[in-house]
């Protein structure tokens, strides 16, 4: 009986084990991001000066793609953080809108003709890994 129970016992494990896994990628995501925040992200400001302000580009036709979209991604990322794992697909979506919703911030940096910083690519990076996190949890799921 044990023998028969036992390879059952042991996908559970392994099953288990990715999940672990994948939620430090949720970890890892969240420190760089803190990181992001108090570095600087370009000659003038830190992270937390953009993610405080980047509301504001609602106001501003010329900059709403610019800055307001990239700053909606700090909200989407937020969700994708705190979306039950259950809901493997949304994550996904989520985390891959958060993604391309800060890449428009690039055009940020062409329209102020300055060169992104550290903390910019510590920003990227941290919603890389939750959506790189959120596919292999896809992935998972599907076995």
């Amino acid at each position: 009986d044990m023998k028969k129970t036992s390879p059952i016992l042991l996908t559970k494990e392994k099953i288990i084990k990715h999940f672990d896994f994948i939620e430090r990628g949720k970890l890892y995501s969240f420190l760089l991001y803190t990181i992001s925040l108090v570095t600087p992200v370009s000659e003038n400001n830190f992270g937390f000066i953009y993610l405080a302000i980047g509301w504001m580009g609602i106001a501003d036709p010329e900059f709403i793609i610019f800055s307001f979209v990239p700053w909606l991604s700090n909200l989407t990322y937020f969700i994708t953080l705190f979306c039950p794992r259950e809901l493997v697909r949304i994550r996904l979506a989520i985390s891959g809108t958060t993604t391309i919703f800060s890449l428009f911030s690039i055009g940020f940096f062409l329209e102020e003709s300055s060169a992104p910083i550290i903390g910019f690519y510590l920003w990227i990076s941290s919603y890389l890994t939750i959506f790189i996190h959120a596919i292999l949890l896809n992935r998972i799921s599907k076995k």
